[in-house]
C-alpha cells in the first residue's frame, strides 16, 4: 500500500514506520555484517599466512597461519554448540563476535609462533615445545584467565542481550584456549617435525641449505633452500624479532628518548581527558539502521521536519475509577496536571489526550450515575464524536462492577535535543509518577531505554573499567608474583582504557551500548598484549633490567605488530556497510588495537627500564646459560647462585667467563639432548669447566647430569 502511494503521489514523499521497524532493521544490520564474513576471513588467512613466511623455506610455516585462523574459529563454533545445548538463546549480536575472537586467537598464535623461534634449532623437537611453553603457556593462561574475568564482569548488566553476548564471548575465549594448547599446539609439533628434517613446508621433501645451492639459478635458491648445517649454529627468528631485541631496546634506554617518550604520554593523557569531558552520551535510534535504510531516512525527516514536538509519554494508571464520581475524574486531572506544569519537558493541556476530559464534556448532555454508567460510556465512546481519537484503546472496565480498572493517557513532550534533558525529562516523568503511586501509575515511552543509556552507561561503564583493573590485578599477582610488574600492568591497562574512551569523543563516537559491547570485546586486546610483555619481564627475573626488556620485547614485539595488523585487516571489512553502528565498531577497535601496542611496545617498556624491580630471583648456572644460548646475548658470564657461588666467610668465590653455547652445543653433539635446568652444584661446574677445553682438542667424554 505504501509502495503504491508513493508510485501515485511523486511529489509527496512518503516514510512509514512500524513497531517492528527497529527489530527488523537491527537485524538487516547484523545481516550485512555476515555476508562480509568470508571475505573477511580470506584477508585474515592470507595476512596470517604471510606473517608464517620466511626467507628461509625451512623454518616458514604457512600451514600454521590457516591453523591459526581455524582454531578460534572452532572454539566460535564450540561455544554457540555448548551455549544452545545449555539453553541460551542465540541473538544477532552474537555474530558479533568472531571478529573480534579471530583476532585474539590469531595474536596467541603469533606469540606461540614467536616463544618457538626463540629456542635453539638445534634442539630435539619435544625439548623445543616444552621451551615454547614455557615461555608462551603462562603468558597464554594469564590473558586468558583475565578475559574471562573481564568479559564476566560485562555480563553483570541489566540488559539481557548484553548478558547473553558475554556467555557467548566467555565461552569462546575459553575454547580458543583450549584449542591452542591442543589443535593449534598439535599443528606446530607437525610443523616443527618437519623443521627437523629440513623439509619445504609445501612439498615436504627435503631441501638444501642455501650455502649449498649457490649454483642453482635464482628460482631455486629463493623458493627451494632453507635451513642450516647441523653443525651450524643459527637464530632461528626473524628479522623483526632481531630488530626489537637488538635495537629498539637501546633506542628507548636514551634518557632523551624516555623524556620525549614522558612528554607524549603527558600530552596523550591531556587529550584523553579532554575528550572524556566532551564526550556525548546516549544512542539514536538512527544510529542502528543502514543509512540508506527507510528507517534511517524516516527518523531524520522527523528530527527536521517534526522538532517541536517530542515522543508522546504514556501515562498508565491502574486504579479502579468510577466514571459517575467527578472525584475520581479530579484525581486524574490532577496527575495529568502535575505533567503539564512541567512546561520545559512537556506541553499544556491543549495537547494532553485524555479521555476522562473528553468524558466530563460528554456528560454535559449525556449525565451519567452509576446505575447507567457503564452504557454512558459505551455510548461515548462509539460516538462518532470522540471515536476519532481512539478512547476504546485506552480504557479497560469491569462490566460487572461499572467500573474502569485500568485506564491510559498521553503527554506530549517537547522536542529536546539533548541526551541530558531528554533523561532528565524521563526522570521526571517517573518522579511524578512515584509521587501517585497511591494512583499505581507508570510513565513509559519505549525511548526511555535509550534515555536511561545516558545517565547510567557511563557509569556503569567506568565502574566497570574500575573493576576489571582491580580484577586483572588481583590475577596478575597470583600470576605474577611481583607487585611492582603488577602496578605497571594496572597502570597500562587503565591508561589504554582511558585513553581510548577519551579519544572517541575526537573521532565521533558516542558511550553508548555500541560503545559498551565493543569495549567488552576489545578490552582483552589491552590485557593481552600488556599482560604478555609483563610477563615475559618477570620470567627473566635473574638477568638485568635490560636484558629483560630485549627478552620481552623479543618475544613479544612481533607477534603485537603481527597482531594489530591482522586485527585491523579483520574489521576494516565491517566499514563497508555504511552505516554509523560499523564505523563506531571499527574506530573503537581501531583505538583499543593501537593504543594497546603502543603501550606494550613504548611505554610500558620504557617504565621497566626506568621504574621496573632489579633481580629478584636467582637461576641456575644452566638455565642462564640456556636463555643466553636462546638469545645471543652479548654478555656471556655465566651467573651464579649463592649456594654456588662460594660467597661467604670461609669460602673463595669462584666466578668463570664461559662461553654460553659451548656447554649446549658439547652436550648437544655427545647425547643429542639438551641441557635440563638442574640444580648446579660447585664440583659439576668445575668439572665441566675442564672438560670443555678436553672437548675442544677432541676428546668425546662429558660428564653426565644428576
Amino acid at each position: 500500500m505504501i509502495n503504491k502511494l508513493k508510485e501515485e503521489l511523486n511529489n509527496v514523499s512518503i516514510l512509514s514506520f512500524t513497531s517492528n521497524t527497529r527489530e527488523d532493521e537491527l537485524h538487516r544490520l547484523i545481516k550485512s555484517v555476515e555476508r562480509l564474513y568470508p571475505r573477511t576471513l580470506v584477508l585474515v588467512i592470507i595476512c596470517s599466512t604471510l606473517a608464517c613466511l620466511s626467507l628461509d623455506w625451512v623454518r616458514a610455516k604457512p600451514w600454521l597461519g590457516l591453523c591459526g585462523v581455524i582454531s578460534p574459529g572452532m572454539s566460535m563454533a564450540s561455544a554457540v554448540g555448548v551455549c544452545l545445548c545449555t539453553g541460551q538463546p542465540y541473538i544477532d549480536m552474537v555474530a558479533l563476535g568472531p571478529l573480534v575472537v579471530i583476532g585474539m586467537g590469531v595474536n596467541s598464535m603469533f606469540v606461540m609462533l614467536a616463544a618457538w623461534r626463540g629456542t635453539d634449532i638445534h634442539l630435539p623437537l619435544v625439548e623445543r615445545m616444552g621451551l615454547m611453553f614455557a615461555d608462551a603457556g603462562m603468558s597464554l593462561t594469564m590473558t586468558t584467565v583475565a578475559d574471562v574475568f573481564v568479559i564476566s564482569l560485562g555480563g553483570f548488566t541489566q540488559y539481557r542481550g548484553v548478558k547473553i553476548f558475554c556467555i557467548y564471548f566467555v565461552a569462546s575465549v575459553f575454547f580458543q584456549y583450549v584449542y591452542m594448547l591442543t589443535f593449534f599446539a598439535a599443528c606446530l609439533v607437525l610443523c616443527g617435525e618437519r623443521e627437523t628434517k629440513n623439509q619445504h613446508p609445501l612439498v615436504c621433501t627435503e631441501i638444501l641449505p642455501l650455502e649449498y645451492a649457490m649454483d642453482r639459478n635464482c628460482l631455486f635458491r629463493t623458493f627451494c633452500t632453507g635451513g642450516v648445517e647441523d653443525e651450524q649454529a643459527a637464530d632461528s627468528g626473524l628479522f623483526l624479532m632481531f630488530f626489537f631485541r637488538e635495537y629498539w631496546p637501546e633506542f628507548i634506554s636514551d634518557y632523551r628518548v624516555k623524556v620525549g617518550v614522558s612528554l607524549c604520554y603527558i600530552a596523550y593523557l591531556a587529550m584523553a581527558l579532554y575528550g572524556l569531558t566532551h564526550i556525548d552520551k546516549g544512542l539514536r535510534l538512527s544510529r542502528l539502521t543502514l543509512d540508506a535504510s527507510y528507517a534511517n531516512h524516516y527518523y531524520k525527516m522527523s528530527a527536521r521536519n517534526f522538532r517541536a514536538y517530542g515522543p508522546p509519554i504514556e501515562v498508565l494508571v491502574e486504579k479502579e475509577l468510577r466514571p459517575w464520581m467527578k472525584e475520581d475524574l479530579d484525581v486524574i486531572d490532577d496527575l495529568l496536571e502535575q505533567f503539564e506544569k512541567k512546561e520545559h519537558f512537556f506541553y499544556g493541556p491543549n495537547l494532553t489526550i485524555a479521555w476522562t476530559r473528553s468524558f466530563r464534556i460528554y456528560n454535559e448532555t449525556h449525565p451519567v450515575t452509576e446505575a447507567n454508567a457503564m452504557a454512558v460510556l459505551q455510548q461515548f465512546l462509539r460516538d462518532p464524536e470522540y471515536k476519532s481519537s481512539m478512547y476504546d484503546i485506552d480504557v479497560k472496565v469491569n462490566t460487572a462492577r461499572s467500573t474502569v480498572i485500568t485506564s491510559r493517557y498521553f503527554i506530549v513532550s517537547k522536542w529536546l535535543n539533548s541526551t541530558y534533558l531528554e533523561a532528565a525529562m524521563m526522570d521526571e516523568a517517573r518522579a511524578i509518577a512515584d509521587r501517585n503511586s497511591h494512583l499505581s501509575v507508570t510513565a513509559y515511552h519505549s525511548d526511555f531505554v535509550l534515555y536511561g543509556q545516558a545517565t547510567k552507561i557511563w557509569t556503569k561503564m567506568l565502574q566497570k573499567a574500575s573493576i576489571c583493573v582491580m580484577v586483572v590485578f588481583v590475577v596478575a599477582l597470583f600470576l605474577i608474583p611481583q607487585p611492582l610488574c603488577c602496578f605497571w600492568l594496572v597502570v597500562s591497562i587503565f591508561s589504554i582504557i582511558l585513553g581510548v574512551f577519551g579519544f572517541m569523543s575526537w573521532w565521533g563516537v558516542s558511550m553508548d551500548s555500541i560503545a559498551s559491547i565493543t569495549s567488552i570485546m576489545c578490552i582483552g586486546f589491552c590485557v593481552d598484549f600488556t599482560m604478555h610483555v609483563t610477563s615475559a619481564f618477570v620470567l627473566e627475573g635473574g638477568l638485568s633490567r635490560m636484558e629483560r626488556v630485549r627478552r620481552s620485547l623479543y618475544l613479544v614485539g612481533t607477534p603485537v605488530l603481527q597482531g594489530v595488523a591482522v586485527i585491523l585487516v579483520g574489521v576494516a571489512s565491517i566499514t563497508t556497510p555504511e552505516s554509523y553502528f560499523f564505523r563506531a565498531v571499527f574506530r573503537i577497535v581501531f583505538l583499543f588495537t593501537v593504543i594497546a601496542a603502543v603501550h606494550t611496545l613504548l611505554f610500558v617498556p620504557v617504565a621497566l627500564l626506568s621504574y621496573g624491580p632489579a633481580k629478584f630471583e636467582k637461576h641456575s648456572v644452566f638455565r642462564i646459560q640456556s636463555r643466553n644460548a636462546l638469545l645471543g646475548l652479548t654478555g656471556d658470564l655465566c651467573e651464579l647462585p649463592e649456594e654456588v657461588s662460594g660467597s661467604g666467610s670461609g669460602s673463595s668465590s669462584l666466578s668463570a667467563k664461559v662461553s654460553p653455547v659451548s656447554l649446549v652445543e658439547t652436550k648437544r653433539r655427545l647425547t643429542g639432548s639438551y641441557i635440563t635446568p638442574v640444580r648446579a652444584h660447585l664440583p659439576f661446574l668445575g668439572k665441566a669447566l675442564r672438560k670443555e677445553a678436553d672437548w675442544r682438542s677432541g676428546e668425546s667424554s662429558f660428564l653426565g647430569v644428576d
